[in-house]
């Protein structure tokens, strides 16, 4: 804001007010978590799996990120494949059919041969529970790499100076009439 007072030094006697802060908007939970360098690098690892890690400079963290991610895909892939293959099967078994091994296509007709009909749907109905906790793992996994990320960007100014150090020993000290006080000495620097 601009004032008209005089001054010694100044002879256009105009003085500007810079004393006044700027008006902040209050912003939404949602925003303000996101605001900053770890916000940034969970909404990178939200979006793109393992984008938070190379935001922080941390590319040796990102096959393990993927690795966690194909690990999960692959229990998806080889539970639905079985579902599907004793869906089939009992589905074909209630309604009094053959079953066609060219259908299958993750477990032998001979295995599927050795349960009835009872053993097919409590089998089907495992793979079904299998893949579903897949998913669920997969979902935790993508989790869990957005919070590995957001907390690695918290920590990339934390001090781990060799000054940092705590250190417990026993203690004791002699007592004239009453024998020994023992304890434990904690010191700690920084």
């Amino acid at each position: 804001m601009l004032h008209g007072q005089f001054s010694a030094s100044d002879s256009t006697g105009i003085v500007i007010d810079t004393t006044e802060a700027p008006q902040i908007e209050k912003e939404s939970a949602f925003k303000s978590l996101f605001y900053g360098k770890p916000g940034k690098a969970a909404l990178r690892s939200l979006i793109v799996p393992g984008l938070g890690q190379a935001y922080n400079k941390k590319h040796w963290k990102i096959p393990i990120v993927y690795a966690a991610y194909g690990t999960g895909v692959g229990f998806i892939i080889y539970n639905q494949r079985r579902f599907k293959d004793f869906k089939y099967a009992y589905e074909q078994s209630v309604d009094d059919l053959p079953i066609d091994a060219s259908v299958l296509k993750a477990v032998d007709i001979e295995i599927i041969e050795q349960f009835d009909q009872e053993g097919k749907r409590e089998l089907r109905n495992r793979f079904d529970k299998y893949t579903q906790q897949s998913y669920l793992a997969v979902i935790g996994i993508h989790l869990l790499q957005v919070m590995e990320a957001f907390t690695d960007a918290h920590l990339i100014d934390f001090d781990v100076d060799d000054n940092l150090s705590l250190s417990i020993q026993p203690s004791y000290t002699p007592i004239a009439l009453s024998g020994i006080n023992l304890g434990m000495h904690f010191s700690y620097k920084f």
